[in-house]
């Protein structure tokens, strides 16, 4: 037997197989190598060598990092969950043109994909289809025959991508409705964008904050009179009466015009009464608002030296946890703070709150220990 030893990557395998007779047959395989220890779902604190295995494996709301390489890939997810990637540049989905790059399917629905270069769809980078209520965020989408494509699906929000490359930047069909399209890129698409008949969608957030940047606005006659970075005449979108009221006027033109705001100084919430035991794991929450975005991270504080990575994202304004255990008897200050998925983070660490941790020996009635 041969053995090879591989770096992670795509590989083309030519296996010759010989008779007696010295007959051969041949056979071609692709074959992904990748590192076991490089997709980790933070609820069951579980790796996995691939993404698909981590989301069959994943419950309901689970939350799975994954970590920057190159995935050849094509992800289907029909549960409620979050693909997370540790850099937009560097992890990446390749789909080897075979199919989407990455599907979200009924029943799922509450489904967040950020964090990815998602690649080499030979349908769509993204396909939603009869779902709801999905976030697809900071991504980069390349070199797809649809960027987004989103099918029998509403109430969905997409923002902060840059679609490039792609045939049709953003296809979204005549039933969808009620879908937020905000603060992406479109650049270099044959089309950017078409949104058929019926279906009811919203281009952009209103003024200031505007809507996307589209490369052909300026050869479509578009124009900014005021130098405020937002185009004068709205971006027609294709196929539709929809239409981006606010583009934009240059790239990522939300952040490089200072709009960008900070979340608000967290508020820690304790459940413990001011004492608890050492060598037991208690967990506390906190929150933040982020003023013009949906996403926040937390890092946390523990004041025995432990500060957290920052976890997240969490939706603006609801409650995150974490949990932490003190080995020492003492006196400690808990605090954190938060930062939106452009890195702006909140003007200081939270007020802390304090906890006294002790230690609890039981003795026997008869002054015995147990």
């Amino acid at each position: 037997m041969y053995t090879s030893q591989l770096n992670n990557g795509l590989y083309t395998i030519r296996l010759s197989i010989y008779d007696d007779d010295g007959r051969v047959g041949r056979d071609w395989f692709i074959v992904s190598i990748a590192n076991a220890s490089s997709v980790f779902n933070n609820n069951s604190e579980t790796w996995y060598w691939s993404i698909q295995a981590a989301v069959d494996d994943a419950e309901e709301g689970d939350t799975i990092y994954i970590s920057s390489r190159e995935y050849y890939e094509n992800v289907r997810i029909k549960k409620s969950l979050s693909l997370i990637g540790e850099n937009k540049y560097t992890t990446i989905i390749d789909g080897c043109n075979i199919r989407d790059v990455v599907e979200i399917l009924r029943p799922a629905c509450n489904v967040n994909i950020s964090g990815f270069t998602i690649r080499n769809g030979y349908m769509a980078g993204v396909l939603i289809y009869e779902s709801s209520n999905n976030n697809v965020y900071n991504n980069i989408i390349a070199n797809n025959t649809n960027g987004i494509s989103v099918e029998e699906s509403s109430n969905n929000v997409f923002f902060w991508n840059t679609i490039i490359d792609n045939t049709k930047g953003i296809y979204i069909d005549h039933v969808s409705d009620n879908n937020l399209i905000y603060h992406n890129n479109f650049i270099n698409n044959t089309e950017n964008a078409q949104a058929l008949r019926y279906g009811t969608n919203k281009w952009d957030e209103g003024y200031p904050s505007g809507g996307n940047y589209w490369d052909d606005y300026i050869e479509n006659g578009g124009y900014d009179s005021d130098g405020d970075g937002i185009g004068e005449i709205p971006y027609l979108i294709p196929g539709n009466y929809n239409k981006d009221l606010y583009p934009h006027m240059n790239h990522d033109g939300w952040i490089n015009n200072g709009d960008n705001l900070p979340p608000q100084i967290p508020t820690i919430f304790s459940d413990s009464s001011g004492w608890i035991m050492a060598d037991k794991n208690y967990t506390f929450t906190a929150r933040s608002t982020d003023p013009d975005g949906i996403f926040v991270y937390y890092m946390w504080d523990f004041g025995d030296g432990t500060v957290s990575d920052w976890m997240g994202p969490y939706v603006s304004g609801s409650i995150a946890g974490a949990s932490h255990a003190w080995t020492q008897v003492g006196i400690y200050q808990i605090r954190v703070k938060a930062k939106d998925i452009h890195g702006a983070e909140s003007e200081s660490w939270s007020d802390p709150i304090e906890v006294m941790v002790l230690h609890f020996t039981a003795t026997r009635i008869d002054g015995g220990h147990p």
